[in-house]
């Protein structure tokens, strides 16, 4: 049985986005939600706004593509940086819970 409650406003999916519920698969990783989210245009301008960047388990995105994720898996870690600076000009302040470090820790 499939736990069922209300979605709030935090948790409902951008317009035209995929449904937020799919009974059956929110135990799983939608990589056709993960993809539509990645393809929502994205504007110069809301860019440059970008002054604070955070990623972390509570984030409103990740249960948009895997409703039930329990934080064990790798699929969410950010990977790499690469590109940030030029993609986000104004960024500040950084905030990173999902992480690897491609280096040994000392």
């Amino acid at each position: 049985m499939t736990p069922q409650r209300r979605v709030g406003p935090r948790h409902r999916a951008p317009d035209g986005a995929l449904p937020y519920w799919d009974n059956g698969r929110d135990y799983e990783y939608r990589e056709e939600a993960a993809e539509d989210l990645l393809a929502r245009p994205v504007t110069a301008a809301q860019l440059a706004g970008v002054r604070s960047l955070s990623w972390h388990t509570s984030s409103a995105a990740t249960p948009l593509i895997w409703r039930y994720w329990d934080g064990e898996s790798a699929d969410f870690d950010v990977m790499s940086l690469e590109g940030i600076a030029g993609a986000l000009p104004n960024l500040t302040v950084l905030r990173l819970e999902l992480s690897r470090s491609r280096t040994s820790p000392r």
